[in-house]
């Protein structure tokens, strides 16, 4: 429980994300109602998710024992659970972060987010913090100031995990690896992982209506500027990376799928191949192309949207009323630490003009960031 006025303390965050304070009597109650607490609770403990999503959405209060507001807390705590969040690698992220390192600290942590249905279900819970409909200006208590811890993670996660699907799992499972030089991972023997390469060309393009990119992948247009898919009246290309081996390797390829009536062009963050009604399909060709990641309206999600925008709009400020003091004893802050990462690490890239110190993320500076990693 957070006294008022205070700010949260780091023994809080230990707390296991999945166990929220249930008050209820009568464990040994034979009642339908106060079977379903309590099943909610083991259910969460054990990590069924699937199961809590599905009872609480079917009897949300378990018909009035359960308070309102810790109903919402389980069903949004199941929903963090099934997406693969857990508080250890929350808190690994958080506590870590600094101006070196932050982004890229985030991304390997969250990778178990970083999928069409891991975005889904952080969307979901995301939707159902804002049931509390609370400010997060750090007064809050109580469950109001779960809800606002929660919710700020989630939005991090989300914003972070949208850069890591664009990437993909086996992408980002490698930036914790050791490269081998002119290994089949960097074909062009340029001692950087080739995929990296590809989705940095790829935001560059699209940041550039789709001319092309300084790196070393070629881009060439599979699908030109186009509607794509059924009830989706946006439009996309489909662009090929490749880069050319120069090891003996098969060269480095991958299809990314460009939204082209936003300016600029906008990379999509994609998971798979499917045909214009989205069903999955195998192998990439006239009718199959890289499937596009929806948010809860919709729309498909982009690094720019589900990255930049997040970032840039401030959404992660709340997070700072509650996570501990960093070494200089202000506030955590950090959105201070992904934009500062974010802008050393272009220049470190010799991004130069592109890298702009201006406590936001730019999309320019996004090419070089990942060319640092």
């Amino acid at each position: 429980m957070i006294i008022k006025g205070e700010t949260m303390k780091l023994s809080y965050l230990f707390i296991p994300l999945v166990v929220t304070l249930l008050t209820f009597t009568g464990c040994g109650d034979d009642s339908t109602d106060d079977a379903c607490v309590y099943g909610v609770q083991q259910n969460l403990d054990k990590g069924d998710y699937a199961l809590v999503i599905a009872t609480l959405e079917n009897n949300q209060t378990c018909g009035g024992k359960m308070a309102q507001d810790d109903a919402w807390l389980n069903l949004a705590a199941a929903y963090m659970g099934k997406a693969g969040l857990t508080m250890g690698n929350l808190l690994g992220a958080v506590t870590d972060s600094n101006s070196s390192s932050a982004m890229s600290s985030f991304m390997t942590s969250f990778a178990d987010a970083a999928t069409a249905e891991g975005l889904a279900n952080l969307d979901n819970a995301a939707a159902v913090y804002a049931y509390f409909g609370v400010a997060c200006n750090g007064t809050e208590t109580g469950a109001d100031a779960e809800a606002c811890l929660y919710d700020g993670l989630v939005s991090l996660t989300s914003a972070v995990s949208s850069l890591s699907t664009l990437l993909g799992a086996e992408t980002v499972a490698a930036l914790s690896g050791t490269l081998v030089t002119g290994g089949p991972d960097d074909v062009n023997n340029n001692d950087k992982v080739d995929q990296i390469e590809i989705t940095s060309c790829a935001l560059e393009d699209a940041d550039n209506n789709l001319t092309g990119c300084t790196g070393t992948p070629t881009p060439t247009t599979h699908i030109a500027s186009t509607t794509l898919f059924n009830g989706d009246a946006n439009t996309y290309a489909v662009r090929l990376y490749t880069v050319t081996t120069s090891t003996g390797y098969s060269d480095a390829t991958a299809y990314k799928l460009i939204r082209t009536d936003t300016a600029p062009d906008e990379a999509v963050t994609t998971d798979g191949f499917c045909d214009t009604n989205e069903v999955t399909c195998s192998a990439i060709s006239g009718t199959c192309f890289p499937c596009p990641v929806r948010a809860a309206d919709g729309s498909a999600t982009t690094v720019v949207s589900g990255l930049v925008t997040t970032i840039n709009n401030g959404d992660l400020e709340s997070l700072a009323n509650f996570l501990p003091a960093e070494d200089n004893g202000a506030d955590a802050n950090i959105t201070a630490d992904i934009t500062t990462s974010v802008y050393e690490d272009c220049i470190a890239a010799g991004g130069a003009g592109a890298c702009i110190d201006n406590g936001l993320i730019d999309n320019s500076e996004l090419p070089f960031f990942l060319d640092s990693l």
